[in-house]
Parts: C-alpha cells; structure tokens; sequence
C-alpha cells in the first residue's frame, strides 16, 4: 500500500473514531445543562469545534475531511470546501444526519467558521458564541465579513 493512502487511511480512522465518540455524547446528555457551556450543544459545538481545527490545520487534514464526507456520498452541491471548512466537517462527524439537520447544520458551521476567523480557542467557544449575540447573528455577520469590535482588523 502506498504510504500516503496508508497515512491518509490512519488520519481517517483517527477522526472517525472521535467523531463518532462526539455523537455517542451528544446522544448520552441530558437535553439541558446548567449553564450554556455545558448544555448538550455547547459540548457538541466545542468538541466538533476542536477536532474539525484540528484537522483542517494539520498537515493533509484537508484531504481527510473531504475524504470521510465523500465516502458518504454526502458532498454538498452549492459549498466548496473553502467555502466553510467546518460545513464539509460538521458532515464529516455526522453524515447520516443523527444530530444535525440540515438547518442546524448550516447554523452551527457559520458559528464555528465566525469563530474560527476570530482564532477563539475551543475552550472559549461556547462563551464567544454566547456574547457575540444570537445564533443567527453570527451567521448574518460572517456572511457580511463583519468583526467583533476587540478585534484587530
């Protein structure tokens, strides 16, 4: 086996078997937690926050993603992968839909890009959200190329 598919295989294997610990947790939780950090979303948003970042950072973690969501046959048709990374790897952690529909899926993937473009660190995320207004604010300001005003543009 070429060493490339070989290591592409492992990377594979690697993020599946979190993704696949992520979902089991989300299923496990109560619906509601005490506080919004630790409510069955903010873990769910926090840890598919740091495995996507994670991957998509590290060497080839590109070519994981799109493999995992391609072998679902789950590619969507409007969005390339520069698009919203964290799109193609909400898909990756849940392909067959268990946790996020489609309108969720396209929410949450908007926080955790806005996020992202403001290099908040996964333990923060949850709060970041929280003070950066309504789930769909975030949305509407990444699409607008907007900023939190502490940051540096």
């Amino acid at each position: 086996m070429n060493p490339t598919k070989k290591k592409l295989d492992s990377a594979v294997k690697i993020f599946d078997d979190r993704a696949y610990e992520i979902v089991k947790e989300f299923q496990r939780s109560p619906k509601k937690g005490p506080t919004p950090f630790e409510s069955r979303w903010g873990s769910f948003k926090r840890q598919a926050y740091r495995l996507i970042r994670n991957t998509k950072s590290s060497q080839g973690g590109h070519k994981v993603i799109k493999s995992i969501v391609r072998s679902e046959d789950r590619i969507p048709a409007y969005l390339l992968y520069k698009g919203n990374e964290f799109h193609w790897g909400l898909l990756a952690i849940d392909p067959h839909g268990v946790v996020l529909d489609a309108k969720r899926l396209s929410l949450i993937s908007r926080q955790l890009k806005y996020a992202d473009n403001h290099d908040v660190p996964a333990h923060y995320l949850v709060g970041f959200l929280y003070q950066s207004g309504a789930s769909t604010s975030t949305a509407k300001k990444l699409a607008l190329g907007a900023c939190e005003p502490w940051r540096p543009k």
